[in-house]
């Protein structure tokens, strides 16, 4: 029984499989791999897909005449939409397939069981990544269609989208992924060019009503959005309690990376977010100016802090706001004198466990030593250091003792209780 099937640069096949295949072929099949197959406008036949019982990773690359994964033809055709089931599998990568714009034509549900690590990325005639309605009158069709538990173990999720795409993280709207640890969204577009009207959010607008959603997420890279003035309202950035990689990176608009809910009402508010954040890069933000507005901000777990190619950058903290308020003066706060100049860091305790800072700006170390912060180890952007390279992957554990988390929540609880 074959297990493992790899194909590469097919590009005369039409089809992989006869369509009189005999009833218990390919049923043992774990791993799929196809890369550069490129006459290949579907994968499976209909008559295959009762057969992917045993199917754990479906590697999909570079095939640019894929539009669906399985063929149009063949499945229930009497029923307004029926299910896909594929139970074992628990890697799912679809990378650079141009043409590719459905899973299968035709309405369906989909259900990912065992499914940990989607990767949908260079995909880029998939102009809607995922919906659950039905019934709905779509301009297009979704990559996907599936119920609200239709990823319980989704660990990890990287996806990309073009300049059309309505919302990159309209998923977020109705799917609960109560295991996803690590989320990395790069939107396929150039960096010259900003997307269009229709994407104007990451985040959707009740999202704090479904915290399960990032309840358990990890590590976090947000990477090209050009179209962002910020990055997370603060009751979304709330629900990122287990947060503890965070890039951000060449969004060339982003001013602040937390805009305040309710800012009338916030008056001398500690800003505590990302509790259990150690790590923090941010790169290439050339109008960023101040983390978030308020009067004090605590990270009281961040390790390493990297701030590359910010050039606007001067506090974390600013009591003016960015929009239609007054902000930040930045020829004055550059020019303050050192008893009154803005401080990068609020006072020493709002990073209390900080021991690596990589930075390009000069004045940095000087603004973090008029804190008293000690301790903190400092390598300039062109040093080479191979015990300092800011790279989150291993700078921290996404697969950390759950027992020992577990623990750690338990005692806070029984603080709050005492």
């Amino acid at each position: 029984m074959l297990i493992r099937l790899g194909l590469f640069n097919g590009g005369k096949w039409k089809k992989i499989w006869h369509d009189n295949l005999t009833p218990k072929s390919f049923g043992k099949l774990e791993h799929l791999r196809l890369d550069r197959c490129n006459g290949l406008s579907s994968i499976f036949p209909s008559n295959m897909v009762d057969r992917l019982q045993a199917l754990m990773v479906m590697n999909i690359s570079h095939c640019d005449d894929l539009e669906s994964i399985i063929e149009p033809s063949g499945l229930p055709s009497t029923e307004s939409s029926f299910k896909l089931v594929f139970s074992k599998v628990e890697i799912l990568l679809f990378e650079s397939l141009s043409k590719l714009k459905s899973f299968h034509p035709s309405m369906h549900t989909t259900e990912w069981p065992s499914l940990e690590e989607l990767v949908v990325t260079g995909c880029t005639s998939v102009k809607t990544f995922a919906s659950e309605n039905l019934n709905s009158q779509l301009d297009e069709q979704p990559l996907f269609w599936f119920s609200k538990e239709a990823f319980p173990n989704l660990k990890k999720l990287r996806t990309d989208s073009d300049e059309e795409a309505k919302e990159i993280l309209e998923l977020s709207n109705y799917v609960v992924l109560p295991s996803l640890k690590e989320l990395q969204l790069s939107p396929f577009i150039k960096k010259s060019i900003l997307p269009s009207d229709k994407l104007q959010r990451l985040w959707h607008d009740q999202l704090p009503e479904m915290s399960c959603y990032f309840l358990n997420l990890k590590q976090l890279k947000l990477e090209g959005y050009n179209f962002l003035n910020y990055v997370f309202p603060s009751s979304v950035a709330e629900n990122f309690v287990h947060l503890k990689g965070l890039l951000i990176s060449d969004c060339d608009n982003v001013k602040e990376v937390i805009v305040m809910d309710n800012l009338e009402e916030e008056e001398g508010r500690v800003i505590k977010v990302f509790p259990r954040l150690k790590v923090m890069m941010l790169k290439r933000l050339p109008k960023l100016v101040t983390f978030c507005y308020g009067d004090h901000i605590e990270f009281p777990m961040l390790n390493g802090l990297a701030m590359l190619d910010c050039r606007e950058f001067i506090t974390f903290v600013s009591n003016s706001m960015i929009g239609n308020e007054p902000q930040v003066d930045l020829e004055v706060g550059r020019n303050n004198s050192k008893d009154d100049v803005l401080c990068l860091f609020n006072d020493k305790e709002a990073f209390p466990c900080l021991q690596k800072m990589k930075t390009d700006q000069d004045e940095a170390k000087e603004i973090l030593e008029l804190t008293n912060s000690q301790g903190v180890r400092f390598i300039q952007k062109e040093e080479e250091d191979s015990d300092f390279d800011f790279d989150i992957d291993s700078d921290i554990d996404l697969v950390d003792d759950d027992e020992q988390e577990e623990a750690e929540e338990e005692e806070e609880q029984e603080q709050e209780r005492l």
